[in-house]
């Protein structure tokens, strides 16, 4: 029977538990404040060129509100 010393298996639980579980809490807290960033996001706040140029374009034209389209093409995928 092969006898493994208790203070090599703590070193390799040290060695690999501590970083392991660093980058799980790391990645956990990431996801948190992914979650906050998502909660906040607002179509009303967003700024967008269109109507930072009052929505005419270099030549006169009149330029489709960018913020519009896209809320449009979010409700269309998400419902």
């Amino acid at each position: 029977r092969m006898y493994i010393p208790f203070a090599a298996v703590l070193l390799v639980l040290l060695a690999v538990g501590f970083p392991g579980a660093s980058i799980v809490r790391r990645y956990f807290r990431d996801l948190d404040a992914m979650r906050k960033q998502l909660l906040s996001i607002s179509f009303s706040t967003a700024s967008c060129s269109c109507c930072a140029l009052d929505h005419v374009g270099p030549s006169g034209e009149v330029m489709p509100c960018d913020r519009k389209i896209l809320q449009e093409c979010v409700k269309i995928w998400f419902g």
